[in-house]
């Protein structure tokens, strides 16, 4: 069951991004890395309540939650490069 739920988060978080230019990867055994380039702390903070939504909308049943079901946690990080 578990491989099966890291393919469904991991599915829904990549459909949650649409710019070409962002990615999503896997980044450790239940973590996942997604890189927005140009994208301000406003949006990135939109897009990451977007994908927690679309995974409890998943409803993948998890016992030992107390939400009854699979969850994610995000955090946000930004950064605008010196380029000179």
């Amino acid at each position: 069951m578990g491989d099966h739920c890291l393919k469904s988060v991991a599915t829904t978080i990549s459909a949650s991004i649409r710019r070409p230019a962002d990615s999503c990867a896997r980044y450790g055994g239940e973590e996942f890395a997604v890189v927005l380039p140009n994208t301000n702390e406003e949006g990135a903070f939109l897009l990451a309540e977007t994908m927690k939504r679309a995974v409890a909308d998943l409803n993948i049943s998890h016992k030992n939650s107390s939400f009854g079901h699979v969850t994610i946690s995000i955090g946000v990080a930004t950064d605008i490069a010196n380029i000179d």
